[in-house]
């Protein structure tokens, strides 16, 4: 889940609201936390989905398993609720609340730090409306939603553009950086060119002028 999207939706809603021309505003798999999604679609993510993937790994498990499956899915819920109820271990309550930000396993002091830092900023911020139009490339081996992008975003944004990259590894194909890369070019180079100043109304006036480019982007 990139943070980095909402710190430019907001950056880009704040520049709107002064008057200023946000030529591009680009979204890489972005979400805001939990807490602020339609209910039903925070339902299906947080229940139904993980009643789909509990049902199918023990409808699949090999024959012998099925008790031990069981028994480690029940311990792996005792040890989150455990953690959400335990206000002594804010990290890991963190965790419990968020569920869709895990930490990974071995950071550095420094790095885990950094990572608390984005899981707390994330609980913390609520998206407001922002009235232009919004790219958003979604990672094409993983989706956080079985609805996309549209079910959280469609009544905070103007508009919405959504594509999917590649789902697996071409060998022959470009890479995943060269096709973000390519996607964020061509979206940049369509963008509509900044009115000239005259034209944003006298509301501008006296304020600084921002780069022409003007384009709030992950």
């Amino acid at each position: 889940m990139c943070f980095g999207g909402l710190v430019a939706m907001e950056i880009a809603r704040r520049l709107t609201a002064r008057g200023e021309q946000v030529g591009f505003l680009g979204f890489l798999d972005t979400y805001p936390h939990p807490r602020f999604w339609p209910p039903w679609v925070r339902f299906d993510y947080l229940v139904l989905r993980r009643i789909r993937e509990t049902w199918t790994a023990l409808r699949t498990a090999p024959r012998g398993t099925l008790a031990a499956q069981v028994a480690a899915r029940a311990a792996a819920l005792r040890r989150k609720l455990a953690a959400a109820a335990n206000a002594r271990q804010p990290t890991e309550a963190a965790n419990a609340r968020s569920s869709v930000v895990n930490m990974p396993a071995g950071l550095p002091p420094a790095v885990k730090a950094v990572f608390e830092g984005g899981v707390s900023a994330l609980e913390g911020y609520q998206p407001r409306p922002y009235p232009g139009k919004v790219s958003y490339l979604m990672c094409g081996y993983h989706t956080y939603l079985p609805h996309g992008p549209a079910a959280v975003w469609r009544r905070l944004v103007g508009s919405l553009e959504v594509q999917c990259g590649p789902r697996s590894y071409d060998p022959d194909g470009p890479t995943n950086a060269e096709y973000v890369a390519h996607w964020l070019s061509e979206r940049i180079t369509d963008a509509p060119a900044p009115a000239p100043a005259e034209r944003r109304g006298a509301s501008n006036a006296g304020r600084v002028n921002y780069s022409p480019s003007s384009a709030a982007s992950v």
